[in-house]
């Protein structure tokens, strides 16, 4: 898949997550007799970029209280495209985000090509932002409030024997409620 398609299908499920997506081992309770189920869910989400000599790199980071951490970085090149994921046991806390990210080749000379290291340090800035979404899944009327805050950050990724430093945008944590409504 190409470095643009990639990036956007991350970054909209990113988004997507972060607003409360389900997932089969979410930890919901039932709502009496309307089959709706509710859970609450806190996170961070950072969405970066930053260069390393010819090599263009995107780091998505993500976590949620209900469904863990997920990292991946997208680095394209002259020398080719990489790219990988993880999900770190814990990718954020206290104020310090590290991950380790297994990265592969693609195409035809495609094969284990390392690790990217991300490490750097966030914080909350600003006042909250309430938040109040609906739309639908397939099968569900997802109802999420709550409240965003936007994050400054400071991340370095090391990764094919060069070093980056990441600016992130979107960058935040939420705290949202999330009811799901069977259709």
């Amino acid at each position: 898949m190409k470095k643009h398609a990639m990036r956007a299908a991350l970054v909209a499920g990113v988004a997507v997550m972060a607003a409360g997506l389900p997932a089969m081992t979410a930890q919901a309770s039932a709502e009496a007799g309307s089959g709706a189920t509710t859970s609450y869910e806190k996170g961070h989400v950072l969405s970066c970029q930053g260069r390393a000599g010819d090599r263009s790199i995107l780091v998505d980071l993500y976590d949620n209280s209900q469904y863990g951490s997920f990292a991946s970085v997208n680095i394209e090149g002259p020398d080719g495209e990489y790219g990988g994921g993880s999900e770190p046991a814990q990718l954020f806390a206290n104020g310090s985000v590290s991950a380790d990210v297994p990265i592969e080749r693609f195409g035809e000379n495609g094969g284990d090509a390392g690790t990217a290291t991300i490490r750097g340090t966030y914080a909350p800035t600003g006042e909250t932002t309430r938040v109040h979404d609906v739309y639908r899944e397939p099968t569900w009327v997802v109802v999420t409030h709550g409240v965003h805050r936007q994050l400054s950050s400071s991340l370095t990724v090391d990764v094919l024997g060069e070093t980056a430093s990441l600016s992130c945008q979107p960058s935040f944590e939420y705290d949202l409620k999330v009811t799901r409504t069977p259709m």
